[in-house]
């Protein structure tokens, strides 16, 4: 494995170590920022009904969610290469 797969390894395992999935679920159903939007625009976020701390869990999934992307393409079987590394990231 080169190092750079080694350290994407790495930090993939110590995300997914400190962001329990339970939590994050949770935060799911209860943040309007995570719901699907409805509205003008391709939907909006119903601003009356959030508060400050939903935009904090609303980062903290998105992160969750980008370590799962990320932790795809480390876990791809196929030898590294632009397409399935860096065009992946994007």
């Amino acid at each position: 494995m080169s190092p750079k797969l080694n350290i994407l390894v790495f930090l993939s395992a110590l995300i997914f170590a400190i962001t329990p999935l339970t939590a994050q679920e949770s935060r799911k159903m209860s943040n309007p920022l995570l719901q699907r939007w409805t509205g003008p625009y391709g939907g909006v976020p119903p601003w009356n009904l959030v508060s400050p701390n939903d935009f904090v869990s609303a980062f903290e999934n998105a992160i969750a969610e980008n370590n799962e992307e990320i932790a795809a393409i480390v876990e791809n079987a196929e030898p590294a290469n632009f397409a399935n590394t860096v065009i992946a990231l994007e």
